[in-house]
């Protein structure tokens, strides 16, 4: 016997309802199995009674200008050395620098590590570059309070204490 129109619409009606209930007894079973451990409990909203939290606000204590970088200009040949017994001596040719250091347009600047070295000569370029030679890992380690530079009229000289003795067949360590 063929079920009637209203009987169909019913059995339609029911067989969503059932759709329904099986997507959320899925939710509902995992809270149910898992109690305070499931997903969904975890992550369900709940009414505390309290008001949230309010967002924080950002409190600028001090504000400074950044200073642009300035470009470099790396120096990754050109310079020679020469190893002299308890010193090394580091060659680097830049013309005119002499006669721009002693005007005052250039500023020639070093640092030293016991196995590294940076220089650096301002006022040479145009466009405020620093030419810079910088040496991450020596050969071997120098004693950085006796290490020096001195400009002379086309080049300045890096001089390097040795910390140990021993020649140096290269100045990096690479």
């Amino acid at each position: 016997m063929a079920p009637s129109g209203d009987q169909a619409v019913a059995a339609q009606e029911a067989g969503s309802q059932a759709a329904d209930a099986a997507q959320q007894s899925a939710l509902h079973a995992n809270i149910q199995a898992k109690g305070q451990n499931a997903y969904y409990y975890a992550h369900q909203k709940r009414n505390t009674g309290e008001e949230p939290a309010p967002m924080p606000v950002h409190i600028v204590l001090e504000s400074k200008p950044i200073e642009a970088a300035e470009p470099i200009e790396p120096v990754t040949s050109g310079y020679l050395f020469s190893d002299e017994g308890s010193t090394v001596k580091v060659y680097l040719p830049c013309e005119g620098v002499g006669a721009k250091c002693s005007s005052g347009e250039a500023r020639v600047s070093s640092s030293f590590e016991p196995k590294s070295l940076c220089l650096d000569i301002r006022g040479m370029r145009e466009g405020g570059r620093v030419i810079r030679l910088s040496i991450k890992e020596m050969a071997g380690a120098v004693e950085p309070d006796e290490c020096s530079h001195k400009v002379l009229a086309n080049k300045v000289v890096l001089t390097l204490k040795k910390a140990s003795s021993g020649p140096w067949s290269k100045l990096t360590a690479k």
